[in-house]
């Protein structure tokens, strides 16, 4: 009897899940989901750029820190 109950719990969250995970992709705030990804990946994209920049940066003090040797 446990398993029954288990397995029903099981599902009944499963569904639920889903259905909720269908509301927020077609509910209204599915525009302000869309901005909130694109900052993310304009933050993520300019992250990533600072940091080539530093690693370039460091590069070149260490070329030079060697030149002066």
């Amino acid at each position: 009897m446990k398993e029954y109950i288990s397995c029903y719990h099981f599902l009944t969250c499963a569904v639920h899940l889903s259905w909720y995970s269908h509301q927020r992709r077609t509910g209204p705030d599915i525009i302000r989901n869309f901005k909130r990804h694109s900052d993310g990946t304009f933050t993520s994209d300019f992250i990533n750029n600072l940091d080539r920049m530093k690693a370039k940066d460091f590069v070149e003090w260490l070329s030079c820190l060697k030149q002066e040797r």
